[in-house]
């Protein structure tokens, strides 16, 4: 009992901090700017959610394996578990997220009568901070796995907490609501980096490993496969076709 507890006590203080963090951006926004820059959020949060569904079902998938590679005390193979899992549900967000982010205007016109301001902006980086967040989920579950949740409760959220904090003050100090995601983008990337490094003490996976078999696959993938999609949503008019067009060529070219 006395594990089961501290296991789900530390869950659920990692729980609360990101309550803390989404509700609280809410409130800041509808403080600062009013509930129609909420309603934007709201429309970023509904594509967000519908993106994340496909890659929650690869996740289903293979965090069992992952849990069950380090019981068994396999520890190489759950290492290419997690890198093979971060790599690859990288890779189906963002064969799905590019074609939004590039053709977010003409989608949320053909979706909404009224888009409200801000939308567009919050949807592309919406969709940037859940690619940062998806290359980090299956070292979250190797974390878990190991049952030692205190060290790497306090640490991670530790560093997501700043998100709250760090928007009231650009608020305050007259950033657009665009700051809460530049914010959230900053603080992932924080908790991405943290996270390697619990995982090398915790699961004994390098970092050095981490880097060259997720993040080195990753960024060159990313800026090869933007770059024809890129070019056609700058040199093309907006239009129905060029939103058929870019995202043909978005799902194209990520998937060679």
């Amino acid at each position: 009992f006395k594990q089961m507890g501290g296991f789900a006590g530390w869950n659920f203080f990692n729980s609360t901090a990101y309550i803390f963090n989404n509700q609280g951006v809410n409130m800041l926004l509808n403080m600062f700017f009013g509930v129609t820059v909420n309603a934007a959020r709201g429309i970023a949060v509904s594509v967000d959610n519908i993106v994340n569904q496909f890659v929650g079902n690869f996740m289903t998938a293979i965090n069992p394996q992952i849990t069950k590679s380090y019981a068994s005390g396999d520890l190489d193979h759950m290492h290419k578990l997690v890198c093979r899992g971060a790599k690859f549900s990288y890779y189906c967000m963002f064969l799905l997220a590019l074609p939004i982010i590039l053709g977010a205007e003409q989608i949320l016109d053909l979706w909404l009568v009224d888009v409200p301001k801000y939308t567009v902006q919050f949807v592309q980086l919406i969709l940037i901070v859940s690619l940062c967040d998806c290359i980090g989920r299956t070292g979250y579950t190797a974390c878990m796995a190991t049952g030692r949740l205190k060290k790497y409760s306090l640490v991670i959220t530790s560093v997501a907490i700043l998100e709250f904090p760090l928007v009231w003050i650009a608020f305050s100090l007259g950033a657009t609501p665009l700051y809460a995601y530049y914010i959230y983008v900053f603080v992932k990337i924080d908790a991405l980096i943290a996270r390697m490094f619990l995982m090398e003490e915790m699961v004994h996976l390098k970092v050095k490993m981490y880097a060259a078999h997720v993040f080195l696959p990753i960024i060159l993938t990313t800026i090869v496969g933007m770059v024809v999609p890129v070019m056609l949503n700058l040199v093309m008019e907006p239009s129905l076709l060029r939103l058929l067009v870019v995202s043909v060529v978005s799902v194209l070219s990520v998937g060679i």
